[in-house]
């Protein structure tokens, strides 16, 4: 009788997607019956307890030069990854708003090119050491913090933001979150009016709020 060939495991980490493998998030929620959530913790919790030992690995002195960069490419990707994890639940967990400089752009468009929004994005991933790979994740999770924020929560400032950011023709994320609750507008309708504003605004050659 011939060898069973052993079942080859499933990793945690896709390569290609530079995020968790679904097919080893799949295999983890049916062997333990968790939700969702409770497997990508798990599967983050792995990675983190994976890190050290790339050291070790690294040290093995029949380890050959390509393999060595192999294992640094794969070490690099994985603590990338784990950098979005943290600043994804940041975003989730705190208040975003704190996190708004003067200029970010608003992220509430539902049409025109989002060209300029995506190269700030990038800037943005940049800074916070994130690879852009992560960009459209990071914006989902900073436009339903926002959304999660009761109108209540929103009083305005004083003064009213500078309403053009750092991306021409896109209104400033701090003057679109002003807007929405002097006017009780929705976010894409704020957006909306501010884009149409700047529009006016530029047609007279001055641009204010």
């Amino acid at each position: 009788m011939a060898n069973t060939i052993p079942k080859r495991q499933v990793v945690i980490f896709d390569t290609a997607t530079k995020s968790i493998s679904p097919v080893w998030l799949a295999e983890y929620k049916v062997k333990t019956l968790c939700t969702d959530d409770e497997a990508i913790q798990a599967a983050n919790e792995a990675l983190r307890t994976m890190l050290p030992l790339f050291a070790l690995l690294d040290a093995n002195p029949q380890a050959t030069e390509a393999g060595r960069m192999q294992l640094l490419d794969l070490k690099r990707d994985i603590e990338d990854y784990l950098r979005a994890v943290d600043l994804l639940k940041k975003i989730r967990t705190e208040d975003y708003r704190k996190m708004i400089t003067k200029g970010d752009p608003s992220l509430f468009a539902t049409e025109g090119s989002v060209t300029g929004v995506r190269l700030w994005g990038m800037s943005f991933a940049d800074r916070e050491g994130v690879s852009h790979v992560h960009l459209q994740t990071l914006f989902t999770f900073i436009v339903y913090s926002l959304k999660a924020l009761p109108l209540e929560d929103l009083p305005p400032k004083t003064i009213v933001p500078q309403i053009q950011s750092v991306v021409p023709g896109i209104p400033s994320m701090e003057w679109v979150i002003d807007y929405r609750w002097r006017n009780k507008a929705s976010f894409e309708d704020a957006h909306k009016e501010g884009v149409k504003r700047l529009m006016e605004l530029e047609g007279k050659g001055t641009l204010s709020a």
